[in-house]
């Protein structure tokens, strides 16, 4: 059984988990453009994945600065070439519907 402590073992990630067991949809890949559009519209839930590390849910009062850090890793298409990104990783977007209904945003690092 999973629980919110469990490392991620491969990438892409099918479903996504916390220690109320596996839940979410995910609805579509993202680009840049949309998911500035859907935290502009917001509210919005975002989760960060990597290998070896759990899933990290990001607070609502980390979110800003989180996202600030992040932004300019969003992968701008299908295939990531890391040396076209500082700090040697990027990010692919994809949006998840939750529980509750509630849009997630998952960025899953590749590095």
């Amino acid at each position: 059984m999973m629980n919110a402590r469990s490392k991620i073992r491969q990438m892409p990630i099918d479903q996504l988990w916390d220690d109320d067991g596996f839940f979410g949809t995910k609805l579509r890949d993202l680009t840049l453009e949309e998911v500035d559009l859907i935290v502009k519209t917001g509210p919005v839930r975002c989760v960060e994945a990597s290998l070896g590390s759990p899933l990290n849910w990001i607070s609502n009062e980390d979110f800003k600065a989180f996202w600030r850090f992040a932004r300019p890793s969003i992968a701008k298409e299908d295939r990531i070439f890391l040396d076209e990104y500082s700090g040697g990783f990027a990010y692919g977007a994809s949006e998840w519907l939750g529980r509750s209904g509630e849009s997630i945003v998952l960025l899953e690092k590749f590095h």
